[in-house]
């Protein structure tokens, strides 16, 4: 895994992020440049990985327009913070839902990200202890390892993105 940023959109510098549809808070992003968002790469290697991201690309645009629309009430609410987190999990969905190999996490989702895939081992976890004797053990043991290593990948490419690297000694 390489560290990178998100994709930029084909077209003159500024163009803002590609395909970015679907969203109603993505189409008022205006200027914001994709390229400008810093992300941490994250290789994609399984069915069962693509989905869980997608799973968690869902559940940052969901809390992301429940924050808005409780907005009204909140004075602190940063409504371009909020567009940019939908921005950047619209980016990782198109990504995903392309196929893509390796894909861009954005920094500002990535948290929420990790968040949502252990929620997922959790549930792989405890389907485990309460529900071996209709699920096959291996199965839900490989399916949680698989999302243990998309975790703790993305964890790495994280720390790479926002610690800044160690000199040499002098």
């Amino acid at each position: 895994m390489t560290r990178g940023r998100l994709d930029r959109a084909p077209g003159p510098a500024g163009a803002g992020l590609a395909g970015v549809q679907g969203r109603s808070a993505a189409a008022d992003l205006g200027a914001m440049d994709a390229c400008d968002l810093p992300a941490a790469k994250l290789a994609v290697n399984s069915p069962e990985q693509r989905h869980a991201l997608l799973c968690a690309c869902e559940c940052v645009c969901d809390s992301e327009e429940r924050a808005r629309e409780e907005s009204t009430h909140d004075c602190g609410f940063d409504r371009r913070r909020c567009e940019r987190h939908i921005a950047e999990a619209t980016v990782l969905q198109q990504q995903l839902e392309r196929g893509c190999a390796t894909v861009a996490v954005g920094l500002g989702i990535a948290a929420r990200v990790a968040a949502s895939l252990a929620e997922l081992i959790e549930t792989e976890m405890h389907e485990r202890a309460h529900c071996s004797e209709v699920v096959p053990a291996g199965l839900g043991i490989r399916r949680a390892a698989g999302l243990m290593w998309t975790l703790v990948a993305l964890d790495a490419e994280v720390e790479r993105e926002i610690l800044p690297a160690h000199d040499s000694p002098r």
